[in-house]
């Protein structure tokens, strides 16, 4: 501070000296006129603005010396807090005390049994981790097989912590508390199913190893697709418009060793699968699983869908083909990315539990009848024919007319593996999906706007 008041004398006195700059002689010894009364009104504001700057220069000096600030001071300086990080949450919020201690949220995460000692803190070490954004050891799991059961039930709880905070700090407009116990037990329950080791999935809890993975995925999602109206039924929408869009195709062989690293025993990852944008009819199911449950959508794989795998969204009434995205009638014949309505890659849930009771393949000629009567509808909608003229166009050599080649597309590439088409007696027999008389209506509305 003393060295502060030495500034302000030795710059008042130089300031003074040159500003002024009075002349003096040895022989002068009477008083001379105030100093002020000799300036004109111009001197006297000069003077005044800068001794306003000088005081302002010194103010900065004072708060150097004091250790505040090495900035320059504004009139209207920023709190020092709002440039700093909140302190780390510590206590466990009440918020989550209140989710934990609900009957339907607690008859969820403990329906496959109560939780094991230590749990209960891990959990709320991995909420309060979510708090303060600080999930760097989130992917701490992911290492080759084998996975003991403790390790996959903390997988389990990651996902489970991740929905408390999804729910706790309204990251979306809807709520778990309004889903029904079986809903409610596709995002909270541990998982038990179990998938094929051939296709290197051990369960959903491993190929979710880390689920702030597809958090991550979800909110992109959201912000490419902002202007849609904020739902469940919504969002799922543009899941899938982004996968059409970003290109995934039908996986054939493996395509997941060699681009992600995974042989050695290592499973099959949400990270993996969307890298390679390579899915089957259990994989991409599993993707958008991952990805809605970030959201706290559910959804159920399920197995088996008309001889493969599907999904269903029991709260939004719909079922989806495991190779909705890309396959024939749903994904679009020959146009990539396809240009098929995405309404068309869902059905009507009702209706498909009701065909997947059916004799072994009247569900599946039912479900398929749909999906190309769906298809070839869009000769109607300008916007949306183009892969299916492209289609009716279609001759692999010179002897096809047009038409040809989709008919049989709908007629061969729609029945399953267990199915036949030449013994009526048969109990596998698959009844064409369309009569003649339907293939000569559509054929006939396809053609007259294929010109067009």
């Amino acid at each position: 501070m003393r060295k502060y008041h030495y500034s302000v004398i030795i710059l008042l006195t130089f300031f003074l000296s040159v500003f002024f700059n009075l002349p003096r002689t040895e022989a002068q010894t009477t008083p001379t006129p105030s100093v002020l009364s000799r300036l004109s009104t111009a001197q006297l504001e000069q003077f005044i603005s800068q001794l306003s700057a000088l005081i302002a220069q010194l103010k900065q000096q004072l708060a150097i010396l004091q250790g505040q600030t090495s900035r320059p001071i504004v009139s209207s300086p920023s709190p020092i807090s709002s440039t700093l990080p909140p302190p780390p949450i510590t206590a466990f919020p009440s918020k989550y005390n209140l989710l934990l201690n609900n009957q339907k949220i607690n008859s969820a995460i403990t329906k496959s049994g109560a939780l094991q000692v230590g749990e209960i803190e891990f959990l709320q070490d991995k909420i309060l981790e979510l708090e303060n954004n600080n999930t760097q050891t989130w992917n701490q799991f992911l290492h080759p097989q084998p996975f003991g059961e403790q390790e996959m039930r903390k997988m389990w709880l990651q996902q489970v912590a991740l929905s408390l905070y999804v729910e706790a700090n309204k990251i979306v407009p809807w709520s778990i508390l309004s889903y029904e116990n079986e809903s409610l037990n596709l995002l909270l329950a541990y998982p038990i199913e179990s998938y094929s080791p051939g296709n290197g999935i051990v369960s959903f809890s491993v190929f979710n190893h880390n689920p702030i993975i597809p958090y991550n995925y979800a909110k992109e999602i959201s912000k490419l697709y902002s202007n849609a109206p904020n739902t469940p039924k919504n969002f799922l929408y543009s899941l899938v418009m982004r996968m059409r869009n970003d290109g995934w195709i039908h996986a054939f062989g493996d395509p997941y060793s060699p681009a992600c690293g995974i042989s050695n025993g290592y499973p099959v990852t949400f990270s993996c699968v969307g890298e390679t944008k390579r899915g089957t009819s259990t994989v991409t199911p599993l993707f958008i699983k991952s990805v809605l449950a970030a959201y706290n959508i559910p959804s159920q794989f399920i197995h088996p869908y008309f001889g493969h795998g599907g999904i269903f969204f029991p709260t939004l009434s719909l079922a989806m083909d495991g190779d909705a995205l890309y396959d024939s009638f749903l994904g679009g014949l020959l146009i990539r990315p396809n240009k098929i309505p995405v309404e068309n890659s869902f059905i009507n849930l009702n209706l498909v539990k009701t065909w997947l009771t059916m004799p072994t393949c009247q569900g599946p000629r039912l479900n398929a009848r749909a999906n190309v009567l769906a298809y070839l509808a869009l000769y109607n909608k300008p916007e949306w024919r183009e892969d299916l003229i492209a289609a009716y166009n279609y001759k692999p050599d010179g002897s096809y007319y047009s038409g040809q080649w989709l008919k049989e597309w709908a007629i061969k590439g729609t029945m399953p593996f267990f199915c036949q088409n030449t013994d009526p007696a048969a109990s596998n027999y698959w009844t064409p999906i369309l009569s003649e008389s339907e293939w000569s209506f559509w054929l006939g509305k396809i053609a007259s706007v294929s010109s067009s």
